[in-house]
């Protein structure tokens, strides 16, 4: 049986992995103690989900992030070779699925434009139906 996980990283959330069954004995999301990797991988991967809080404003989390771009790229280099240890580890029983956004080339994510709120079948949509590049999730108040 091959077991599926996504890595990425979420505000507020002490683990990079989520397993795609919701129903998963590993939780969702991921426990990291309940995988079966090393304590360096573990530790490694629950810093790196702490560190990524620090992206964040809080404050006012729609602001750009606080991080320059020299800290992106350092902890897109660290979370890529956390990526790599972690399937490593895991081996071919399990498929790690990269839904990061932070290979796909750029230093650090689209800061987010203010706009005004689209519409969805002629109602507004929710203020926060809009994804981190500013695009509309179209999710209309109902």
């Amino acid at each position: 049986m091959v077991h599926y996980v996504r890595f990425f990283f979420e505000a507020g959330v002490d683990t990079p992995l989520w397993p795609e069954d919701m129903d998963s004995p590993y939780g969702s999301p991921c426990e990291l103690e309940r995988l079966p990797i090393s304590q360096a991988t573990r530790e490694d991967l629950a810093r790196l989900s702490q560190w990524y809080q620090s992206s964040i404003d809080w404050e006012y989390p729609p602001n750009p992030s606080p991080w320059s771009d020299e800290d992106w790229l350092t902890f897109r280099q660290q979370a890529q070779v956390a990526l790599a240890a972690l399937r490593r580890e895991l081996g071919s029983r399990w498929t790690v699925r990269d839904e990061s956004l932070l290979r796909r080339g750029a230093v650090s994510p689209p800061e987010r434009v203010e706009r005004p709120y689209p519409t969805a079948g002629g109602l507004p949509t929710h203020p926060r139906a809009v994804d981190r590049r500013g695009l509309s999730v179209r999710r209309a108040l109902g």
